[in-house]
């Protein structure tokens, strides 16, 4: 079985539900195909994820096999979308004792106790106000639907905007005492683009539990005007401002708008230079 956040790379080309027509071949049969350097990069990765001594063909099979079992459920989307929403809480680390606390802040019903700690109750509760969760955790609305695979919408050199640092202030939920901070992310193995900013902001739920929810700013070259530009809007408004070092691996997932972290659960990134 594939590891699911690869699932979630190919579900969107996999909606459609194929008629398959069977023979009664049981051999392995060869076929010649060829795949571009982007394909062949991904299933590299996917024989590396796979481990032990997982041959390129291996990868490939586990491709096919996943493509099949999603073929054949006609709930998978569904069950996507679950996955997705409950992987919401699990990455900011929102024990259920506060997900009412958080809920009632975003004008979310509050859920019976007992629904909050089942998580098929929970995501029926949950599924007419997704896009109210998907702003206030700045994720797609798409993400938790279950049709796409990635939470984030990460923008590619796009122009300064202005107000954007300003309207996130405004947005946010002053109860909860929020604390500002830029997040730069810089790869020095990549050529041109090599840079993520994120904005955070810091929201404490009670006396001890806090927790960090992101905006992805776009992706830049390190010496682009808009990052300074950034950088500038962030310590005027007296912004906390983070830098960090990655590499080109991690520069890619956070392209590709995934979560900060590989797992769910780790939280951020130790807020250290």
């Amino acid at each position: 079985m594939l590891p699911h956040h690869l699932q979630q790379k190919i579900s969107l080309a996999l909606k459609q539900n194929i008629q398959v027509q069977s023979n009664s071949v049981d051999e392995p049969q060869k076929r010649t195909v060829r795949f571009t350097p982007q394909q062949t990069q991904f299933l590299e990765a996917l024989q590396q994820s796979l481990g032990g001594k997982a041959s390129f063909n291996d990868a490939v099979s586990h491709l096919v096999n996943l493509g099949m079992q999603m073929n054949e459920d006609p709930f998978f989307a569904y069950h996507q979308a679950k996955w997705q929403t409950d992987n919401v809480f699990k990455f900011h680390i929102i024990p259920s004792i506060f997900i009412n606390t958080l809920l009632k802040a975003i004008s979310i019903p509050e859920i019976n106790e007992t629904k909050i700690n089942s998580k098929d109750a929970l995501f029926q509760m949950l599924r007419p106000h997704i896009d109210k969760l998907a702003k206030f955790f700045n994720v797609s609305s798409a993400y938790l639907k279950g049709e796409k695979p990635f939470p984030y919408v990460m923008p590619y050199a796009q122009p300064f905007h202005h107000g954007l640092l300003e309207q996130m202030e405004r947005d946010s939920i002053t109860e909860f005492q929020p604390i500002y901070s830029l997040l730069k992310y810089t790869c020095p193995e990549s050529v041109g683009i090599d840079t993520a900013l994120y904005a955070k902001i810091e929201y404490q739920l009670d006396l001890y539990k806090s927790i960090n929810v992101v905006k992805p700013i776009g992706l830049y070259a390190a010496s682009d005007i808009e990052v300074i530009q950034y950088e500038e809007m962030a310590q005027t408004l007296r912004w906390r401002c983070f830098n960090f070092a990655i590499d080109l691996n991690t520069l890619n997932r956070f392209s590709m708008g995934t979560f900060l972290p590989e797992q769910p659960g780790r939280g951020l990134p130790c807020l250290s230079q």
